[in-house]
């Protein structure tokens, strides 16, 4: 579906074909209210997207290193300053689109102006992590499997509502690069996502399996499916099912998208192409004799380290999933 700035560089373009932009300017239309921030979506003279931000205190710089976008601020005639993000590379209008649109509704829930301009420079910095990784910004299919199994067990801890829907949003911290997926008050939930017929599970970190409060391993065994099978799920319409649960919360659902950017998650057609179904779901207690890696358990040389647990050996630690 078009964003309602994609749109306006649609209109920008035809326009361009009888008007022609200045050379070394740019046309912007302004969005409808946003919390009476100046929001635009335009075209430069080469026809690139560009979103800015109208503000009267002096943006930062900021200095970026990607191929698909960049960065600029431009003061006005009266004083005041424009924010400028603009799009480089061809063939991301779409993707550059919903993160533009994203932001600027997240920016309706900000009102002010400083916190306006931190909410564009950190977004700014996700979006410049985002493609890092990859021309296109898509993320590698061991990834959408593990964003999968988080989802499902943020779903699943949305369905039982032992606790609100802010703290349970607030709680999924994987993506944030936390040592866990999720930290709520009095427990931490770590989810692996496996395959059908595993023998193991890799432990990526000397703090993984490491909390201050009690700690749950979730495996969910994803198996891949047809779209049309019951309960096959894509990450487009996770995200959806999320979406909708949570939609009568403003603040929680601008936090939900933020965490699904801060993952590598933006949404696009190709998501909805890989369908999935949870096999089966396992949780463990993480407790003592649990077989771990931890800091204490290595000598101080030793500052990071990768294990395989045998799924087997497990068993005795058994749990229910966790109840938030």
């Amino acid at each position: 579906m078009t964003t309602k700035i994609e749109a306006i560089w649609e209109l920008e373009a035809r326009q361009a074909g009888t008007l022609a932009i200045e050379a070394g300017s740019f046309r912007l239309t302004r969005l409808g209210d946003r919390q009476g921030h100046d929001i635009y979506a335009g075209l430069d003279d080469g026809l690139h997207a560009i979103l800015g931000l109208g503000v009267s205190i002096r943006p930062p710089a900021i200095v970026l290193e990607s191929g698909a976008f960049d960065y600029f601020r431009r003061q006005r005639a009266d004083g005041s300053w424009l924010l400028v993000l603009r799009l480089k590379r061809r063939g991301l209008e779409s993707v550059f689109g919903r993160l533009c649109q994203d932001l600027a509704d997240s920016a309706s829930l900000v009102k002010a102006e400083d916190a306006v301009v931190a909410l564009f420079v950190e977004r700014l910095r996700l979006w410049e992590r985002l493609f890092s990784g990859s021309d296109d910004g898509l993320m590698p299919k061991h990834k959408i499997r593990g964003l999968v199994g988080e989802l499902l067990v943020l779903e699943r801890l949305l369905m039982a509502q032992a606790v609100s829907i802010g703290e349970l949003v607030d709680s999924w911290v994987g993506p944030l690069s936390a040592d866990q997926d999720f930290c709520l008050a009095d427990r931490s939930i770590e989810v692996k996502t496996i395959n059908p017929g595993a023998r193991s599970v890799r432990i990526s970190s000397l703090r993984q399996l490491a909390a201050p409060v009690p700690l749950t391993l979730t495996l969910i065994t994803l198996g891949t499916s047809a779209a049309d099978s019951t309960d096959a799920v894509c990450l487009n319409s996770l995200v959806d099912r999320i979406e909708a649960r949570i939609a009568a919360e403003p603040a929680s659902l601008s936090t939900f998208r933020e965490r699904l950017l801060a993952a590598g998650y933006v949404d696009q057609r190709h998501y909805g192409e890989d369908w999935f179904a949870a096999i089966r779901e396992d949780s463990f207690a993480v407790t003592v004799g649990f077989p771990r890696l931890v800091p204490s358990d290595v000598g101080p040389a030793i500052t990071g380290a990768t294990y395989e647990l045998d799924l087997a050996a497990l068993s005795g630690y058994r749990v229910e999933f966790p109840a938030a």
